[in-house]
């Protein structure tokens, strides 16, 4: 089975998801907007999906650089604006937005 290339946006503090795309493989079946963790350097951070059937071509310096995001349980499918306010609301006043999910 090939391996599917994906982009994803990291969650910023009170930005949502946002900022630069980092490509990844994956197995999974995964659509535009939804959660995953993805693999970083640091460990494993919460990602959403901003681009899927990315095409070889435009990943074809980076190939040794890119890891993959491995089979797991979608953490959500894209969440709505009403969450994601509320997550960065309880996040700002401290709260654990994990109780939530």
């Amino acid at each position: 089975m090939t391996k599917k290339i994906v982009k994803v946006q990291y969650k910023q503090d009170i930005f949502g998801y946002s900022g630069r795309e980092y490509t990844y493989y994956t197995d999974m079946p995964l659509k535009v907007g939804d959660i995953v963790l993805a693999p970083t350097k640091y460990g494993e951070s919460r990602a959403r999906v901003s681009a899927v059937n990315v095409r070889d071509a435009e990943c074809a310096s980076i190939p040794h650089l890119m890891r993959t995001i491995p089979a797991q349980e979608l953490i959500c499918e894209e969440e709505t604006k009403e969450q994601i306010d509320l997550l960065a609301a309880l996040e700002t006043a401290g709260g654990d937005a994990e109780l939530l999910f």
